[in-house]
């Protein structure tokens, strides 16, 4: 049938109670948590909350390790017998002191975990609650309360827009990127995309080739000087959002930044594989017409902006996944 334990001998006292399962929970805790021998592991008294005082009656959680030890000790012991009938007049109306006695013996006669002559110790005395409460209380202290364990919720799976919207929430506490500020000489990672930008200014220009300094020393090319910063402006734009993403579980889980790059490369690549006179016009074509897709990619609400598509495109030709010249 089962021990009795700390869960069913505080249900005795609710079944005839007026007071609340939360407070007659309490006030039986506090038989031994108002000993001053008796602490928590910080050093301090015991305080508890509504929510596990029924947790506790309800048989859903183990009571604290140091209260259970507490009940071998004498100071306790004598405590719990010397506060058990102030306990006992405060919980329950004078008519109801039988009723819970006889609800705490059938408890006894049932758990069959006891001796007989064990049961028979319990009850013997003068065979009332006052008498015998307090030792059958000592007893359902050393019994695990843990009788009915919570079922844990079998939580329904999430739909692929529940999922989308939660990841965006997650987003939206980010902090915004911090704009890496952009090198003045070009660096050793960004070499393939502008190499295909000067590329693509020689090809505009009806020259072979380009070099960077001549942006700068040839009057004719001034024009070109200026779309070079604003690509390496808006390749660095991109570029700071994956450095801001790239150590926290959104990439590394998610993929989020991955993901922007893949839905622009679809979004694009057709208008990549046209026909053009010249790669300085697909370019141009490609980074003009990426500026009016909408993207679906849950970092493209918060953080991408037509700088920033348009240098995801300056990625994917670094990367080596589109070229402006055939």
């Amino acid at each position: 049938m089962g021990k009795v334990t700390f869960s069913t001998f505080g249900k005795a006292f609710t079944a005839h109670s007026a007071r609340t399962p939360s407070h007659i929970s309490r006030r039986l805790l506090r038989l031994i948590a108002d000993c001053d021998c008796v602490k928590n592991k910080k050093g301090n008294r015991y305080s508890f909350k509504s929510k596990e005082l029924l947790e506790f009656l309800n048989g859903e959680e183990r009571i604290y390790e140091n209260i259970t030890k507490a009940i071998k000790k004498d100071e306790v012991i004598k405590h719990i017998e010397f506060d058990f009938e102030d306990m006992c007049y405060e919980l329950l109306d004078d008519d109801a002191f039988d009723l819970v006695y006889d609800d705490l013996k059938e408890l006894v006669k049932n758990d069959d975990a006891l001796p007989p002559e064990t049961k028979k110790s319990l009850l013997s005395g003068r065979d009332d609650l006052i008498s015998n409460g307090p030792d059958i209380f000592i007893y359902a202290m050393g019994n695990d309360n843990l009788t009915n364990p919570k079922k844990e919720k079998t939580k329904k799976p999430l739909t692929p827009l529940e999922i989308q919207k939660r990841i965006i929430e997650l987003i939206n506490k980010y902090p915004k990127p911090l704009q890496i500020e952009v090198p003045k000489e070009i660096t050793t990672k960004e070499m393939t995309y502008v190499s295909a930008i000067l590329e693509a200014f020689a090809e505009d220009a009806g020259v072979e080739i380009i070099l960077e300094n001549e942006l700068v020393s040839k009057k004719d090319y001034q024009k070109y000087k200026k779309k070079l910063d604003r690509y390496r402006t808006d390749f660095y734009k991109a570029e700071s959002i994956r450095e801001s993403l790239k150590d926290t579980k959104l990439e590394k889980e998610v993929g989020v930044f991955k993901q922007l790059e893949d839905e622009t490369y679809d979004s694009i690549i057709d208008k990549v594989e046209e026909d053009y006179p010249t790669s300085y016009s697909r370019m141009t074509s490609v980074l003009n017409h990426v500026t009016t897709i909408s993207l679906r990619s849950l970092i493209a609400p918060s953080w991408v902006g037509s700088a920033e598509k348009k240098g995801v495109c300056h990625i994917l030709v670094n990367e080596g996944r589109i070229r402006w010249k055939e």
